[in-house]
């Protein structure tokens, strides 16, 4: 595992959990204190215990915490305050359209045909929970400081920061929704590739009953959900990085080509172009995306974005070219060392074509 793996695992995990740990800074008796260490506590299980289904489904799992805040029994009800006749989550309103979006964005995802155009607006469905979810927080907040207008705010210290625990739990469960969801995603992905129609029915109907599962779950018992929902995070954040640059190779060499192909969109003639390392080369870890510049037919300018700062690799030699069926492969010499990258279909070697067109014309 590299080092950038880590230090990205151990900074989820830090914000994910630190919402759970957050210290008073108030000159307050021990007794005073303890009370609002453990009512925060609690708090971070009720916000975070249900992120789980709502990342593996959004506008499912978000349907069914308001319908269970909505037309849910007392007696669950009363289990956690998110669900309580006083949230945000009791609203017919929003459970209705919850419901709504859970069949528009399902249905397509029964068929091969159909399932693409649902895979490409998950993250829009992942980013709209996640506003809707912060609006519901803030909202409750705001509910509870006009019920008790003495009460102490607390501010959590980070250096020159300071952030208020809204904003610490919004962060955290924004982190954790989309860490499980885009792993989520990915496996989609993978299934959606395997050539049986019913299989991609089957996983819909896995993923709705695990969603209603794990909110179910949470209304029972929103501690084994919070413990559930954290161990669910860890695993998929080791997966996190991987899962996304794999995500981003085949996003830009086969899904977006064949979208603008179909809109009637040349690329081959672009200058700048991105490229994706076969197998792992001066750590840089494999199916990581490469800038690409063309200098010419046999020279290439590469470079690398890693965090924050962007690494020059120098100028390149094509050394080889190799066509494939969905995208083209190039050798390139850097100095004594090969670098072997995926690229678009047609890229490098349809600027060699229409080169050798123009010399022979000219001839």
């Amino acid at each position: 595992m590299g080092l950038s793996r880590v230090i990205f695992i151990v900074l989820l995990v830090v914000v994910f959990t630190s919402s759970v740990t957050l210290g008073a800074a108030s000159p307050q008796s021990e007794a005073v204190t303890y009370a609002q260490q453990i009512s925060r506590q609690l708090s971070a299980q009720e916000w975070l215990g249900p992120i789980a289904a709502i990342a593996l489904s959004p506008f499912f799992g978000l349907a069914c915490l308001s319908g269970i805040a909505t037309y849910g029994p007392d007696w669950l009800q009363q289990k956690s305050a998110f669900l309580s006749a006083d949230s945000p989550m009791n609203n017919p309103i929003l459970f209705w359209v919850m419901t709504s979006l859970t069949v528009l964005t399902s249905l397509p995802r029964f068929t091969k045909i159909s399932k693409p155009i649902s895979l490409l607006a998950e993250k829009l469905e992942s980013y709209s929970a996640i506003v809707i979810l912060v609006i519901m927080k803030f909202a409750a907040s705001a509910a509870s400081s006009s019920q008790e207008p003495h009460s102490v705010e607390v501010v959590l210290n980070a250096g020159i920061l300071s952030l208020s625990n809204d904003i610490m739990f919004s962060l955290a469960a924004a982190v954790n929704l989309i860490v499980i969801n885009t792993v989520k995603l990915a496996l989609e992905f993978l299934v959606w590739l395997i050539p049986i129609p019913f299989v991609d029915s089957v996983l819909e109907v896995l993923n709705k009953t695990l969603c209603a599962g794990l909110a179910a779950l949470y209304a029972y018992s929103p501690t084994l959900a919070s413990i559930l929902n954290l161990l669910l995070f860890i695993v998929c954040a080791l997966l996190f990085l991987k899962v996304t640059r794999y995500l981003r190779y085949i996003k830009t060499l086969y899904i977006w080509p064949t979208i603008r192909a179909a809109m009637g969109v040349d690329e081959s003639k672009e200058t700048v172009f991105p490229g994706f390392a076969v197998t792992k080369w001066k750590g840089i870890p494999a199916r990581s995306e490469l800038k690409l510049v063309r200098q010419g037919i046999d020279k290439v300018t590469v470079s690398y974005s890693s965090w924050l700062v962007t690494h020059a690799m120098g100028v390149a030699t094509v050394r080889k070219e190799e066509p494939g069926l969905l995208a083209d492969r190039l050798v390139l010499g850097i100095g004594a060392e090969e670098l072997v990258v995926d690229v678009r279909k047609g890229t490098v070697c349809r600027e060699r074509q229409i080169q050798s067109e123009g010399e022979i014309m000219t001839t």
